[in-house]
């Protein structure tokens, strides 16, 4: 009875240290085991967003063939070609409303963009103007901006060079929405 009580907890300390072995190895490894993961996600996500949409669309496609049974003529079909005629149909009309949204809100959202490029020269001219008047409101010398900012140019370096930031932020973006639409398409498929 002994040895089997020894060989349990010999066991059980063998296990603790391996596991305490392999934490110590994850931690030291994280920075590439989070990458190795961030890689298996990045694989995976368009499997996971199908499942996702695959269950949100079940309960319209439940209800349509549920609907659909009612008339005479379908009554007598087969019910894989019900249940493939209504998930055609869910898909469609999904499809359609996703077009419909994209096509009312991108160019709305492109016409934006293009409106403040397009005016950015006039909003710097008015940014500069603004500051100006209250400078001048302020009576602030020039001399205490320019200790604290700089020239003026200087100060309009900063905003553009801002201004550029925030444009490669946005092209981040743009790109990780189409990442996003990427992955949903893959998903759907």
């Amino acid at each position: 009875m002994d040895r089997k009580k020894y060989r349990t907890i010999a066991t059980y300390t063998i296990l603790v240290g391996i596991v305490l072995i392999l934490a110590v190895f994850l931690c030291l490894r994280s920075e590439e085991l989070g990458q190795f993961f961030s890689n298996i996600m990045g694989v995976l996500s368009p499997f996971f967003i199908g499942f996702c949409i695959a269950y949100l669309l079940l309960g319209p496609q439940r209800f349509l063939e549920k609907q659909i049974v009612r008339i005479p003529v379908v009554r007598d079909w087969h019910p894989g070609l019900r249940r493939g005629l209504c998930m055609v149909a869910v898909y469609a009309a999904f499809f359609a409303l996703i077009s419909l949204l994209v096509m009312t809100i991108l160019p709305t959202v492109v016409q934006t963009i293009a409106t403040l490029i397009a005016n950015l020269p006039t909003y710097m001219q008015q940014l500069t103007d603004t500051i100006g008047d209250v400078l001048i409101r302020f009576n602030v010398p020039m001399e205490e901006i320019s200790q604290w900012f700089g020239s003026w140019e200087n100060i309009l370096t900063t905003l553009l060079n801002s201004l550029s930031s925030f444009t490669n932020s946005l092209l981040a973006i743009v790109q990780e929405v189409t990442t996003v639409a990427m992955n949903l398409f893959m998903g759907l498929l």
